[in-house]
């Protein structure tokens, strides 16, 4: 919450259903995990925020910066043409005191986002293209350089992000297989789609996802070696005439990632 305020819907969505959910516990036990981690979460951004209302002419929550998001990314620029999906700072002009220019701004993206819902569809479209980089990802990289982030590093990360998302596809479904729970692992990628939708797409927006796509991803490298091994194993064994007694797991990755030769 105080990086990205709106990560506060992590805790309604991700953090108490998992305590609720959580098993080996009674009822009153969970309702007290429930309230700590409520009250944690509360204590943590409490002087921020006492700071913030003491500070600002209007009531401001976490930052002042969601004006200018929702300024900026709902205006002719952002709606049709080249930066479709992205944001324009021109559209959120931050003159005068800064809880008033974001209330502003708040009030000016929203009027316009009224106007032109029949856009919306798209433009939440492209947000999210952006978010993944599947949209214009080499434009992307070149608006990154304005934020300090080389353009091959850009490149690369863009690169290397796809492979991973493909073994972390795998992951999920090895993880289906072994009945393991997966919401808590999907619940950050949901939340920051939805984020991108709702204001705009930017690549570094999508950081608390790549915890979980990290995650699904070691999984499936992690199935994906020992089944080549023990293929491998198994077809030395049966060269050399040796009777293989072959341990059947619950976990069988040939339909996601092993050809059929080696079934």
């Amino acid at each position: 919450m105080l990086s990205h305020g709106e990560l506060a819907v992590l805790l309604p969505l991700l953090v108490v259903p998992a305590l609720l959910v959580t098993k080996g516990l009674t009822a009153a036990r969970r309702m007290l995990l429930v309230a700590v981690a409520v009250v944690a979460a509360a204590l943590a951004v409490a002087p921020w925020e006492a700071y913030l209302l003491s500070r600002y002419e209007e009531p401001t929550f976490l930052s002042y910066g969601d004006g200018g998001v929702v300024g900026g990314a709902n205006c002719d620029a952002t709606y049709s043409g080249p930066f479709i999906g992205h944001w324009i700072g021109l559209c959120a002009p931050s003159h005068g005191e800064p809880s008033v220019a974001a209330a502003r701004n708040r009030r000016r993206g929203f009027d316009y986002m009224k106007s032109h819902l029949t856009r919306l569809p798209v433009v939440a479209t492209a947000r999210v293209g952006r978010l993944w980089s599947v949209y214009r990802p080499f434009q992307t990289a070149d608006l990154n350089e304005s934020e300090g982030r080389p353009k091959w590093a850009s490149l690369t990360g863009w690169a290397m992000f796809w492979p991973l998302v493909g073994l972390a596809v795998a992951g999920i479904v090895i993880l289906r297989r072994r009945r393991v729970t997966l919401w808590p692992l999907v619940v950050p990628i949901v939340v920051v789609t939805l984020d991108a939708a709702g204001f705009y797409g930017l690549v570094r927006f999508r950081v608390p996802a790549e915890i979980p796509i990290v995650i699904l991803a070691a999984t499936g490298l992690e199935a994906v070696v020992t089944r080549r091994r023990r293929v491998g194993s198994r077809r030395q064994a049966l060269g050399d005439g040796t009777e293989v007694v072959d341990e059947v797991r619950e976990l069988d990755l040939a339909p996601v990632v092993v050809g059929a030769q080696d079934r």
